[in-house]
């Protein structure tokens, strides 16, 4: 999103907030007003086609590009439903777990614990299971002479 305008070499700040605003306008809106008081997008509006001078381009971009993580701005073009601290809890879970698990097999019990779900998992599970059993059917025609 950020960058340098000289030399031509990235869109115009202009043309970036359009991009932005096609895609996350509500969300942009949104933030502004909660992770900055008073400010408005109708600034930049008023600025770009009324030349009020309120808000650029550029200060739009810089306020966005500032925004921390747990903005809804952020998690849209992330497009995940999580936080890095929502991973990293689950991740630390996970492994209290196993080895809870481990220490009760060690001691001759019996303790399978299920990872905690993931944002997007059941998805790459049902495409990992079908890439398997593609793999499994092209490997039985392979052996069976079958083209």
């Amino acid at each position: 999103m950020g960058g340098d305008d000289r030399g031509g070499q990235e869109q115009p700040k202009t043309t970036q907030v359009v991009g932005l605003l096609a895609y996350y306008g509500a969300e942009v809106e949104a933030d502004l007003a909660r992770f900055y008081p008073g400010r408005r997008i109708g600034e930049w509006w008023r600025t770009e086609y009324q030349g009020t001078g309120e808000m650029t381009s550029r200060e739009l971009m810089v306020l966005v590009e500032q925004l921390p993580e747990e903005s809804a701005t952020k998690r849209a073009i992330s497009g995940d439903e999580w936080l890095t601290l929502h991973h990293l809890v689950a991740n630390v879970l996970d492994a209290v777990n196993f080895m809870r698990a481990e220490t009760t097999n060690y001691r001759g019990g019996s303790s399978t614990p299920e990872p905690i779900k993931r944002p997007g998992q059941a998805e790459r599970d049902a495409e990992r299971t079908a890439a398997a059993h593609k793999v499994h059917d092209e490997i039985l025609a392979t052996m069976s002479g079958s083209p």
